[in-house]
């Protein structure tokens, strides 16, 4: 049934999922969620410009280095969070991996594909995104399962809700994974 009916019949049948920060942190307003999602996306934004300029005048190693180090910097962070962690300083942390990312990707992609020839330009372009889709698919499914390993038994959590200092050691644990999985993408 089309979501936008459901209020008009007045029958909910079904429950509105958490969001996955609001269940860690039940406080968090909305708006402070987005923020952190926001914060991440605008810090790769600026470094991403800043890097193409930086690119454009030579090598791309330096900007790629201080990237990954922000990126390291970050997901460590990431990876040791508690509940006590206030929001502002998880923003801060989010534009900083984001700043690594804009920092590190951007220079990895330009520097591979100096290397093709033109003539086989589109079909690496293809092959590089072809690849990275799927290599985020497979990294998706590993981390679902090592959080609902983390978490425990589904059914207990779906009944019940997740404990909340379970739930943090859980998420701590798919950070310290994806932090060197984010630098080998």
């Amino acid at each position: 049934m089309c979501q936008s009916v459901r209020p008009l019949l007045g029958k909910a049948t079904q429950k509105k999922p958490k969001s996955t920060l609001a269940t860690v942190k039940p406080r968090a307003p909305r708006t402070m969620v987005s923020r952190i999602a926001t914060a991440s996306a605008l810090g790769a934004m600026a470094t991403m410009m800043l890097s193409g300029r930086f690119i454009d005048r030579g090598d791309v190693r330096p900007v790629m280095l201080v990237g990954v180090i922000f990126m390291i910097g970050a997901g460590w962070f990431l990876g040791h969070l508690s509940a006590s962690t206030p929001l502002p300083l998880l923003v801060v942390v989010m534009v900083f991996q984001g700043m690594g990312g804009g920092m590190s990707q951007l220079p990895i992609t330009v520097g591979a594909m100096e290397v093709v020839p033109p003539t086989l330009l589109a079909q690496a372009a293809t092959l590089r995104a072809l690849n990275k889709q799927v290599a985020q698919a497979v990294g998706v499914a590993l981390l679902t399962a090592a959080l609902v390993g983390g978490l425990g038994d589904s059914r207990i959590v779906e009944a019940t809700g997740a404990n909340p200092v379970l739930a943090q050691s859980a998420y701590n644990t798919v950070f310290l994974i994806i932090d060197p999985g984010a630098l080998s993408s």
